[in-house]
């Protein structure tokens, strides 16, 4: 049920003060959890104060103004997080005190896919020539298949058969990767892949860390080393991006263009060169 406003309170638009509507709107979500209270509590604060002093002369513009006005160093994410607080605060509003919900014309803000680690071709030789035994194993594999850290993780004997890998991933998607030799030499060494050792992502993001300081290069996961595989393949080796695609286990290729080829500066010289 909603919340029902003081008797006292006169429930006209003109008369209802931005900090006084905040304030019963905090009092209304202290039923929620502390983390969600405490994120609601930061975000109605900030926006009080950025408001004008009256509910009536809040725009939809104003909203926009206060999202896009956020800390540069938030991430649109973060922004939609902060969109989705208003407009909760502005259906409460419309439900106790009759004013018009301005903020669910506000559009939320593209999502751009988080900055990924990418091993350089030199940073990778590194790791290869610091590490050895179980450490090298794995993150070799993992940067000649292409393969999530859950479908690594998950790896036993009976998903290889004649020089294939052959896994269920993600979205219960079935997709086979060839063996390359250098694949194979791991798995020889290892042919009931008790490298593994049963362990989980932590082990295996920590096993990365380690090999990172080993090799004194900055820390990469293991989705860095899938990233790796993918732009190798494309960038260095000239495979198709749908072959790629196929590879990774993506639904388009577009997925992995946009995601997992990372192109440097380097990859591009010369290119503009027959132009006359």
């Amino acid at each position: 049920m909603p919340s029902v406003p003081s008797q006292n309170v006169n429930n006209k638009i003109n008369q209802l003060t931005t900090r006084d509507a905040g304030e019963r709107f905090l009092l209304h979500v202290c039923r929620f959890s502390p983390h969600t209270h405490i994120a609601y509590n930061r975000v109605i604060k900030r926006f009080v104060i950025f408001a004008p002093e009256y509910i009536e002369n809040i725009t939809a513009e104003t909203i926009e103004r206060f999202i896009l006005e956020t800390k540069v160093k938030y991430s649109n994410s973060t922004r939609n997080n902060y969109l989705a607080i208003i407009q909760s605060f502005f259906a409460w509003l419309g439900l106790n005190y009759d004013i018009r919900n301005v903020a669910k014309r506000v559009e939320r803000l593209k999502a751009l896919p988080p900055k990924q680690r990418i091993l350089s071709q030199d940073e990778y030789d590194k790791v290869m020539a610091a590490t050895t035994g179980y450490m090298r194993d794995c993150i070799q594999f993992l940067a000649m298949t292409g393969l999530r850290e859950s479908e690594f993780l998950s790896l036993q004997p009976s998903n290889i058969s004649n020089g294939f890998l052959t896994i269920v991933g993600k979205g219960s998607k079935q997709r086979t990767i060839p063996l390359n030799p250098t694949a194979l030499s791991v798995l020889k060494k290892n042919p009931t892949m008790q490298f593994l050792k049963s362990r989980g992502q932590k082990w295996l993001l920590r096993l990365c860390h380690r090999a990172a300081k080993i090799a004194e290069i900055p820390k990469f996961s293991p989705h860095s080393l899938r990233h790796y595989f993918a732009t190798e393949l494309h960038i260095r080796h000239k495979m198709p991006i749908e072959i790629v695609s196929k590879l990774l286990g993506h639904s388009s290729p577009t997925t992995t263009a946009t995601i997992y080829i990372h192109w440097q500066n380097a990859d591009l010289a010369g290119v503009t060169d027959c132009l006359k």
